[in-house]
């Protein structure tokens, strides 16, 4: 069985891969003056309103934020994993010459 592992496209894949966890991870961020907009727009009685908003917005971020961590997180491993099989399988292949005569 032959196994054939394009690295350039790994690499490529792990570098789109960082870049979505940097997107996501942009996604999270909200508008600090989203509270006081509220107010103004809205008035004090749109407090509750703003409260359940704000804490909405946090756990947003918080999701995103986890989200696009993980995913950069991921190319990077990939990025590594490209890096030992490639190591691995040249070691491997030296070792196969050694041992089969007039390689």
């Amino acid at each position: 069985m032959n196994y054939f592992q394009d690295s350039q496209a790994q690499r490529k894949e792990a570098d789109l891969t960082i870049v979505a966890g940097a997107n996501t991870s942009a996604q999270g961020q909200s508008d600090p003056e989203w509270g006081r907009k509220c107010e103004e727009m809205y008035g004090k009685g749109a407090n509750a309103f703003k409260v359940f908003g704000e804490q909405y917005m946090d756990d947003r971020k918080i999701g995103y934020t986890t989200t696009g961590d993980g995913l950069t997180d991921s190319g990077y491993i990939r990025h590594d994993s490209t890096n030992a099989f490639e190591s691995h399988d040249g070691e491997a292949g030296q070792v196969v010459r050694k041992t089969i005569p007039g390689a």
